[in-house]
């Protein structure tokens, strides 16, 4: 299991608070759970023309029926990706946005102030 962690840098006895400087993020004892089986349904998101849209619930939920047997902490489960699925999802559409406003010429979309101020503050909160 140590494994898994190594690859974000990540020494398993030291899950619950590690702290160091770029890079590095904290996972609670309450949800190494969650990230284990996002970890296992990594795979499952679904593509549109702009990018990932989000994960395939319907397979998401069969993965999950499969290894839990509590209806509760199905649920559970199920919220804990969904909140993970959330931030993956805003912080690909600040890079898109990022990237968007680089571009030169005539196809771009501009950001304003408050947007890359808002856009910087999300970044602050995550890895």
């Amino acid at each position: 299991m140590a494994d898994k962690y190594q690859r974000f840098g990540l020494n398993a006895p030291d899950l619950v608070r590690q702290t160091k400087p770029l890079g590095d993020f904290i996972i609670l004892f309450e949800g190494i759970e969650a990230f284990n089986f996002f970890l296992q349904v990594q795979t499952y998101w679904l593509h549109g023309f702009n990018g990932i849209t989000g994960l395939d619930h319907a397979a998401v939920i069969s993965r999950i029926a499969l290894f839990v047997d509590n209806r509760t902490d199905q649920q559970w489960l199920l919220q804990c990706v969904e909140a993970i699925e959330a931030g993956v999802l805003q912080a690909c559409a600040d890079r898109t946005a990022e990237e968007d406003d680089q571009k030169q010429g005539e196809q771009r979309i501009a950001l304003t102030d408050p947007q890359k101020q808002a856009i910087a503050a999300r970044k602050s909160r995550r890895c």
